[in-house]
């Protein structure tokens, strides 16, 4: 080290020891009062002046230590040996904690080249303030989303002083995720499928490496709508000729905390539909609580009277030992356009049948035999071999006219032909695609994407031959050059004759997006059935004009019937259209009229605007 080095060494010495000699009996510092702190940065300034960076600098004129060049003296009697018996081989903190109580009470001139030329008698912030809670901030989902499955929930962690370690999402002041890690950026996934329909809210709050758990974040109102998509929710329930629609209402819980749900039937009268009727609810003393959220709608005419009725796949929970338990129900035509009370038809509750996942069911109905009498179909996720494919079984519900028979499996793929399937990437459509007088099945497959990113789809068929269902074929693909990128998430698929041919046709709700002035876009397509597959898609409406307003994808119930008694099947929507200025909730019934190729532009068929129809909550409307 040079002379001037060393003569530096020493009179920053002299005046450590000066200092030492000014310390009164009681401690107190004698002279002017020095400066007490100084930044990190201040710190490492002085470091690279005193000892070039290094903190385990040793410099053997003195001697003195580390990067702040203590004399082992000074070391001592700040309360060094607290951390380590020489100043290099302890850790920079602690060398800086010993400095500032050096600064403290000598001021720079301990140092007294460096210290002036880092500016340290000038800095007096704190090199290691307290730690402050982390501060978190919702970056997804958005406010006011609506979703359906499995979502991301995102958030990011700031934190002034220390450094975040994890984040917890709460959905309704209920954690449902914890991510971990330094951030600060933090994603957990979201079944939401556990979730009630309607709002919710998201917070998140962070945790950090003091320990210190931070403040909820502000919270951001979302929707979940997994009952967005209907498939069978029509049918003729007072033998007129014309299809009807049924909805199944969430009517909340009575004083006594009883579950409440209603069956409204909207009549078609033809070119609109009638104000809705009460047709079935638990609201006595006769029927027992029901969960809406247990509940999965279907229509069918299960008599074979010619009149429909609705059946209830309903979870049932679990026995003692563990067994999931569904019940089938029944509600009956009464004749007249009503149900009667539901009645048990079939359930696993029983040394018989095997445990049945509610929640691993996406039930579909249609004349598979071919009997004249609607019978049931349950696609169900069976998990995975032991090789980790995804193994589907459709089992079959025959209608008997009364109840229905116990479930047959006639389809599955476990074996060596049939490659994996995914149950949470299929739509299942029921139809009669092949024109047979069977109805068969069409799966709407989410096939991923190519390596170019686009989105691949994938139209399956089982073809009903009475008893089981044929192998799937796939019917229809975009893996060409022809058709372009198709989003599955962004699909609402139903059934029905729109052309006229005696053959169901396919129609899809797509999600558009927006225009460039914000306008939300909804298109219609038709996958016309010609009877072995689906001809290409064909737009059949949309919105992307300047005569049809702004059409929001997430707020569409679809469904399909032969509304008008003709022989081609109409479209009609459900339509959230959100609250009036009295805070009423409103909804819109749409009826888009097949004129045999394309869709008439929607009408409204039916709203509560009114003084006369109550409040609709869309979100509890389930149109299966």
């Amino acid at each position: 080290m040079s002379s001037a080095t060393n003569a530096r060494k020493k009179s920053r010495a002299v005046a450590v020891a000066a200092l030492l000699s000014t310390v009164g009996a009681a401690g107190t510092f004698l002279s002017a009062a020095p400066a007490g702190a100084a930044s990190l940065s201040t710190w490492d300034k002085l470091v690279q002046c005193e000892a070039s960076g290094n903190w385990s600098a040793i410099n053997p004129v003195g001697p003195y230590y580390g990067g702040l060049q203590f004399d082992q003296g000074t070391w001592e009697s700040y309360g060094g040996l607290d951390y380590a018996p020489r100043a290099d081989k302890a850790t920079p903190k602690q060398q800086i904690l010993i400095g500032e109580k050096v600064l403290a009470k000598q001021g720079q001139s301990a140092w007294p080249q460096c210290g002036p030329a880092a500016g340290l008698g000038s800095d007096h912030a704190n090199p290691y303030p307290d730690p402050v809670p982390p501060v978190s901030t919702v970056t997804g989902l958005g406010a006011g989303s609506i979703v359906t499955g499995t979502v991301a929930l995102t958030a990011t962690v700031t934190d002034a002083e220390g450094t975040p370690t994890g984040a917890t999402f709460y959905v309704d002041g209920r954690a449902v995720g914890t991510a971990n890690g330094s951030g600060p950026s933090y994603r957990v996934d979201l079944d939401t499928a556990g979730l009630a329909e309607g709002s919710h809210s998201l917070t998140v709050r962070a945790v950090n490496d003091a320990g210190q758990t931070g403040p909820a974040s502000a919270a951001v109102a979302f929707f979940v709508a997994n009952r967005g998509t209907a498939t069978t929710a029509t049918g003729d329930f007072n033998g007129d000729g014309k299809d009807d629609i049924v909805v199944m209402y969430n009517g909340g819980q009575d004083g006594s905390g009883k579950n409440m749900v209603t069956l409204y039937t909207f009549l078609s009268n033809g070119a609109t539909f009638n104000t809705p009727v009460d047709a079935w609810d638990n609201n006595d003393t006769v029927n027992g609580s029901w969960n809406w959220n247990n509940a999965k709608v279907l229509v069918g005419d299960f008599s074979g009277t010619g009149k429909a009725d609705i059946a209830v796949f309903y979870n049932s929970g679990r026995s003692d030992s563990g067994k999931y338990l569904t019940t089938l129900y029944k509600f009956a035509n009464n004749g007249s356009g009503g149900f009667r009370n539901p009645v048990k038809v079939w359930d696993n509750d029983d040394t018989v049948n095997g445990s049945w996942n509610w929640a691993n069911a996406k039930p579909v109905v249609g004349d598979f035999s071919g009997s004249g009498k609607a019978d049931i179909a349950v696609l169900y996720n069976s998990g995975q071999d032991g090789a980790g494919k995804n193994m589907l079984t459709i089992y079959k519900f025959a209608s008997n006219g009364s109840t229905f028979n116990a479930p047959v499996n006639v389809w599955d793929n476990n074996d060596r032909v049939n490659a994996s399937w995914n149950w949470n990437a299929i739509k299942p459509v029921v139809g009669k695609f092949s024109g047979s007088g069977k109805a068969d099945i069409a799966v709407l497959y989410n096939s991923g994407q190519d390596g170019a990113g686009k989105n691949m789809l994938t139209i399956y068929k089982f073809a009903s031959n009475g008893s089981t269902f044929n192998a799937p074929l796939n019917v229809w693909d975009n893996n060409d050059r022809v058709n372009a990128s198709w989003n599955w998430n962004s699909i609402k698929a139903v059934a029905g004759d729109f052309s006229g041919t005696g053959r169901d046709d396919l129609a899809v709700a797509y999600n558009s997006g927006q225009d460039g002035a914000g306008k939300n876009l909804v298109t219609l397509y038709k996958f016309a059935s010609n009877g072995s597959g689906f001809n290409t898609p064909v737009n059949v409406w949309d919105n992307n004009d300047k005569v049809n307003g702004s059409w929001t994808w997430d707020k569409i119930k679809l469904v399909a019937g032969k509304f008008g008694g003709a022989g081609r099947s109409d479209l009609a929507v459900m339509y959230n259209s959100g609250q009036d200025g009295a805070g009423k909730n409103l909804v819109t019934l749409y009826k888009f009229a097949s004129n045999g190729s394309t869709f008439n532009a929607p009408v409204n068929a039916w709203d509560n605007n009114d003084k006369v129809n109550t409040s609709w909550d869309w979100y509890r409307a389930d149109l299966a």
